[in-house]
């Protein structure tokens, strides 16, 4: 579907899902069309207008989507954006850095990394919408040829642009490093799902 659109059946509501081209970047909702925390965390800090940060996340979005093709997806429901998740090779997140592994691992070409599965509304969460657009991300993927995904996934919390590690490890994904055990990296292997 890159590039594409789908609908997913989610309970009694029909959800939309769009690939993130140059077309679709002033859909993403926010607070996710002004957040550069994977890019540039050092803006993601500042009180900087919004139009600034997100004409930032178009440039640096453009230069992924340049180098990697579809590099996110937006969800809609009533053709509202209400979910968001974005998705490349790790070099194009420095923010990875951050997160000190011991030994740090070697940022892999051939791995995915996703830096936000986010679900905008509060009242949509937990209602599988975030489930089957990470059905759909990990469906393109394989079809590009991709084996694996990674994500840095929250113990304990919702309270992250990825999702909490609990949302992950029913997905499949499987603890691969704890060195930061707020944050423990999680990986699936395409091949076996």
């Amino acid at each position: 579907m890159s590039g594409g659109c789908a609908v997913i059946r989610v309970g009694d509501m029909e959800i939309k899902v769009v690939g993130l081209t140059p077309e679709t970047f002033k859909e993403i909702p926010y607070p996710c069309r002004v957040c550069l925390y994977w890019r540039a965390p050092k803006d993601f800090d500042k009180d900087l207008p919004d139009d600034l940060l997100a004409a930032e996340k178009e440039r640096w979005l453009l230069g992924i989507w340049t180098n990697f093709g579809e590099c996110g997806k937006i969800a809609y429901w009533n053709d509202v954006p209400i979910g968001f998740a974005c998705y490349a090779p790790a070099h194009f997140f420095p923010q990875i850095k951050a997160y000190k592994f011991q030994p740090y691992p070697k940022i892999e070409d051939d791995v995915i990394f996703i830096c936000c599965l986010y679900i905008i509304e509060e009242s949509l969460r937990r209602k599988e919408i975030g489930t089957e657009l990470l059905k759909l991300i990990l469906k393109d993927l394989r079809d590009r040829g991709y084996r694996f995904v990674e994500t840095f996934a929250r113990r304990g919390s919702a309270n992250n642009p990825s999702g909490p590690l609990e949302f992950y490890l029913s997905a499949g994904f499987e603890v691969v490093d704890e060195s930061n055990p707020e944050f423990p990296l999680v990986r699936i292997d395409l091949k076996k799902i």
